[in-house]
């Protein structure tokens, strides 16, 4: 016994009930002793007896006054993944409240793994506006508590470096924390923009331009990673990606399409000159009607006078679904899947080496 370390609750919890099952322990068997199990597991005797306290609130454990404390369940190992709740950190808006495609698919994913599991679950959102201080205190109030914790729209390592100090297994969405030594799901974000990029290459455009909703010094990783993928593809087509050309759009400070026409216009109007069709793509599908209905205003059309592309949800959503575009096609709702099959891991088999589960995307034609 006492392979694991155990830093919580949660990890003892986990820990004990693994060692039990393997040790072939049958039901009516006494638990070793709150100083036994401190001693064989490097923890206060604190920490043990909220743990089986927990284990007899869960009824995996009954205590019996003056004699100890002893297993109910055959197997303890099934009892492992019977974890009440998993917290869901929210970097950015809360699902359902978010009208994001990527956050509401992403967390559908999960939600079916969720579901199936039959877990509660715990929303910690907004963490991209609230102090250190606070975030500390507000994981720390729940972390007991929890049996995992998935975060979604966190792009920082302080962030997730507080996470996982909970002791609790922590799996990251989107962001790759293989320096910190954290599990995380993420979309291969350089491959399918590159695959992208080939394919509007391959349509020889009058010109290239990029298209992002984040600011360059955003601290979004994927803006950089689909930009400098772009400029690869168009590079071995021998095209150029002009910076000075490339646009912000900045939506999270709610620039207007109004603004976002004024910009856009000149910039494919002169890339036009009676030459081919340039090539407007977008680094994410949550502008595309932002962009679509600017150089509508502008009296362009896609397909007709300009090429869009963009890197988006598999099934185009209602809002982008007007525009014929060449898409990056993820399927977000696997990296939620992905994710959740990372923590079921680390959940039933205690702690390990980091592992990284990358999401594809397919390269298709949309017509509406």
């Amino acid at each position: 016994m006492g392979e694991h370390p155990a830093r919580s609750p949660s990890d003892l919890r986990v820990a004990l009930l693994q060692d039990i099952g393997k040790a072939g322990v049958s039901a009516g068997s006494a638990l070793p002793s709150i100083r036994q199990i401190a001693k064989t597991y490097g923890v206060s005797k604190a920490l043990v007896e909220r743990t089986v306290r927990r284990l007899v609130e869960e009824g995996i454990c009954r205590a019996e006054h003056g004699r100890g404390v002893f297993l109910a369940v055959e197997d303890p190992l099934d009892a492992v993944v019977e974890i009440s709740t998993i917290g869901v950190v929210f970097g950015f808006q809360e699902y359902p409240k978010t009208d994001h495609p990527f956050y509401r698919q992403v967390f559908e994913g999960f939600q079916e793994w969720i579901a199936e599991h039959g877990y509660n679950q715990l929303k910690l959102s907004g963490w991209r506006t609230k102090s250190r201080a606070r975030k500390a205190r507000e994981i720390g109030a729940f972390a007991d508590r929890l049996g995992g914790i998935i975060a979604l729209g966190i792009y920082s390592d302080a962030d997730c470096l507080l996470l996982r100090d909970t002791g609790v297994p922590v799996v990251v969405l989107d962001y790759d924390t293989g320096a910190l030594g954290i599990d995380c799901a993420v979309l291969d974000n350089y491959s399918g923009m590159l695959a992208l990029g080939r394919e509007v290459a391959a349509r020889l455009p009058g010109g290239a331009f990029f298209v992002s909703m984040w600011r360059a010094d955003s601290a979004d990783p994927a803006r950089e990673e689909r930009r400098a993928a772009l400029e690869k593809a168009l590079g071995e087509a021998g095209m150029r990606l002009p910076t000075e050309a490339s646009l912000e759009l900045a939506v999270s400070e709610g620039a207007s399409v109004e603004g976002d026409a004024a910009r856009l216009s000149p910039i494919i109007g002169s890339a036009r000159d009676g030459k081919r069709p340039p090539a407007v793509v977008c680094d994410d599908s949550y502008i595309v009607p932002r962009v679509a209905a600017a150089m509508g205003s502008a009296g362009l059309t896609a397909s007709k006078d300009y090429l869009l592309a963009y890197a988006g949800p598999a099934e185009p959503t209602d809002d982008i679904r007007p525009w014929p575009a060449i898409v990056a096609a993820y399927d977000f709702r696997e990296l939620g899947r992905a994710g959740a099959r990372l923590l079921e891991e680390r959940i039933t088999r205690g702690p390990g080496r980091a592992a990284k589960a990358a999401v594809g995307a397919k390269v298709v034609e949309y017509v509406p």
